[in-house]
């Protein structure tokens, strides 16, 4: 499974989240990617980078995309339309 994870980043509180979800995800036998520049700003505080990539586009090989934050909903909506 190829799971794309968008979230705004809020020093103190996306990191921890971020973090559960992918040690959740690597459990299981899926293709992490994180929103390319969401990445930039936490990479150097992760604790774990093995086996995640980034993108910057949504295209439609992902299987599931997870928005952590309700403000990633409004960039999402941005991009429902390339996704048609």
């Amino acid at each position: 499974m190829k799971v794309a994870i968008y979230s705004q980043y809020y020093p103190g509180k996306s990191l921890k989240a971020i973090e559960d979800l992918i040690a959740v995800l690597q459990k299981k036998t899926t293709e992490i990617y994180i929103e390319s520049d969401f990445y930039e700003q936490v990479a150097s505080q992760m604790s774990s980078k093995a086996s995640i990539h980034t993108f910057s586009e949504l295209n439609k090989s992902f299987d599931l995309l997870i928005s952590v934050g309700a403000v990633s909903y409004t960039h999402l909506r941005a991009h429902e339309t390339s996704l048609h």
